[in-house]
């Protein structure tokens, strides 16, 4: 099954707690989407009523539409401010006959992202960015100086 000719539409989620409204929540399950999540997130969504049929857990595969899923341990944010934010996965996708990928999901730049970029060699690597910061804490997501290392760490690839 190619990328760009998925003829059903199968989500991966992470850092459900943060980005899932319920909008979106209600589009999933009124067309019992196949979800994909990190095990620690299966119970709660099976719980919502979502249609999880397969789970990833950190640094194994599992089986995912034709090819293989693992998971990639992230951390949300710096310091003392990841911890209320939920639990975090990136994914690293193989599919036959397609280009390797990694997405990084919400992270700061950590021992694991750099170990996925250099071990595994992703053909494409998604970085998530941005200026995300509560008033009170350090960034949720890569600094600048992060997102430039994580580049460059692709540029090796």
């Amino acid at each position: 099954m190619r990328w760009r000719s998925l003829e059903r539409l199968h989500i991966v989620l992470s850092l459900i707690y943060i980005h899932l409204d319920a909008v979106g929540e209600e589009f999933l399950k009124s067309n019992q989407t196949p979800i994909t999540c990190s095990i620690k997130d299966e119970k709660d969504l099976k719980n919502r009523g979502l249609k999880v049929v397969n789970t990833v857990n950190y640094w194994q595969e599992s089986n995912f539409l034709d090819g293989t899923i693992e998971g990639i341990p992230a951390k949300h944010g710096y310091g003392f401010v990841s911890k209320p934010m939920g639990n975090v996965m990136g994914f690293y996708v193989q599919l036959p006959n397609e280009k390797s990928l990694y997405l990084s999901a919400d992270t700061i730049y950590t021992n694991d992202v750099e170990k996925v970029l250099h071990k595994y060699k992703p053909d494409v690597a998604v970085v998530a960015c941005g200026t995300a910061q509560l008033d009170l804490f350090q960034p949720l997501l890569m600094t600048m100086e992060d997102i430039v290392k994580f580049s460059k760490a692709t540029q090796d690839l």
